[in-house]
């Protein structure tokens, strides 16, 4: 990262750049020419101007800052998207094992990474919020990695599970000064969460008091892959669902931190790619030329790495 930003405890800087190599080279230069000439110019701790800013930090194709080399830093600023600039996600339905590794190949295949997310919280129920959170891209990069401080006392029983005191949030930044970069990164990444429902609700909840609430995205929930993948029944007919560290002991993945919000997402990435090296392996198994690549269900991204 070539520049950063604080914000009340919180450091930031650009994300990595995916492209070619030139690309990749060519980009930076523009970009840090660019953010320079906003940060010496612009008043940085306006709202909008801040927004802006942190949007363009996560902006994560070289392509993207290839073609305004001619434009100006104030006309980019201008310019910079607040809302997703991939296609609508639609809600990823996991119908079976194939769905679940076809799913898990092409995250991980694609040339434009996607991110993983995942919070350590004040409890489950309630009015909830975030003294943990973390996300990385599916590279392994760490993109965002800080405590909060709530606005409420953390719950002892929510202590007893993740560890975090009052007194290791006191400094820490609140969820306001992070939210303008981690909308950013909302919008410029594909998202998936283990158990998507829970840390969506929680963060669309604290979102909604910020001047730019939650984009409209839908997470892929590699909870519900790996169920599907394992293909075990609940009770009422749907597919089990089994903890994080569970799931990871089963398939075999590495196990970061528990009940840490990096750690997780580590752990939720080991788990992706242990599936994806599973489908891998069963394909090496099928003679080329009978292999059919519909066996493994839809890819879920196009060529030029958007989102379908």
């Amino acid at each position: 990262m070539d520049m950063t930003t604080t914000m009340t405890g919180a450091t930031y800087g650009p994300v990595p750049l995916a492209g070619s190599k030139k690309q990749i080279e060519w980009a930076s230069t523009i970009r840090r020419r660019v953010l320079t000439s906003i940060r010496a110019t612009c008043p940085v701790d306006t709202p909008d101007i801040m927004y802006r800013l942190m949007s363009l930090y996560a902006v994560p194709t070289a392509t993207w800052w290839i073609v305004r080399r001619s434009v100006d830093a104030a006309t980019i600023l201008e310019q910079v998207p607040l809302m997703p600039v991939f296609r609508h996600v639609p809600r990823t339905a996991f119908h079976n094992a194939s769905d679940a590794l076809a799913w898990a190949c092409s995250l991980l295949a694609n040339e434009r990474p996607g991110i993983i997310l995942d919070t350590e919280t004040t409890g489950l129920t309630g009015n909830v919020e975030i003294v943990d959170i973390a996300v990385i891209d599916t590279h392994g990069r760490i993109l965002l990695n800080t405590r909060l401080r709530p606005t409420c006392p953390i719950p002892t029983d929510a202590t007893a599970i993740h560890g975090i005191t009052d007194a290791m949030v006191a400094n820490a930044p609140t969820f306001s000064d992070v939210w303008p970069y981690l909308r950013g990164l909302l919008c410029h990444y594909p998202l998936t969460i283990y158990n998507a429902a829970y840390d969506t609700r929680v963060i669309r909840s604290l979102a909604s008091h910020e001047q730019y609430p939650y984009p409209p995205i839908n997470a892929h929930c590699a909870m519900l892959a790996y169920a599907a993948y394992r293909g075990e029944r609940g009770m009422y007919g749907d597919f089990k669902w089994h903890k994080l560290t569970q799931a990871a002991t089963d398939i075999g993945a590495s196990i970061g931190t528990a009940h840490s919000a990096l750690g997780d997402c580590q752990t939720t990435l080991n788990i992706i790619d242990a599936m994806s090296e599973i489908a891998t392996d069963a394909v090496s198994r099928y003679d080329a030329s009978t292999y059919d690549i519909n066996e493994y269900g839809d890819n879920d991204y196009d060529i030029d790495g958007d989102i379908r």
